[in-house]
Order: C-alpha cells, then structure tokens, then sequence
C-alpha cells in the first residue's frame, strides 16, 4: 500500500514540476438526466432487446464514441 502512496505522490509532484493538472480518476459510474419520456423509451427499447438498462446505454455510447472515432479501452 505504501508504494501505491508513493506512486501517487510521484505523480502529483511530476504534475506540479510540469505545471499540469492531474488527471481525474474514471470510475465507469455516473447519473444521466434525460427526459421521462426518453428514459420510458430507452427501457422499452432495452426491454426488447433483451438487455439492461446499463447495456443499452452503453452500447449507445459505444455507437457515438466510433462515428467520432474516438479511442478508448
């Protein structure tokens, strides 16, 4: 555990001495507010498919991040 501390620490003095910003930690976890009718929408569509809700979202993401082309993974 001390050496994952000290990577850290490593790293947010790298950051200071570069005048950069530390990179915010990604979870994979956040809240998305759409309208009702939206959200009634998505889980109809997700029902009919066969996947959750997190699956659907997801893979929309997913759609969006390639026609950008975007790199990610």
């Amino acid at each position: 555990m001390e050496s994952f501390h000290n990577s850290i620490d490593n790293y947010l003095d790298y950051c200071a001495q570069c005048g950069k910003k530390p990179e915010k930690e990604f979870r994979g976890v956040f809240n998305v507010r759409i309208k009702p009718e939206m959200h009634r929408c998505a889980a109809l569509e997700a029902a009919k498919e066969g996947v959750t809700m997190n699956q659907f979202v997801s893979e929309a993401i997913q759609e969006k991040l390639a026609e950008k082309g975007a790199v990610y993974g």
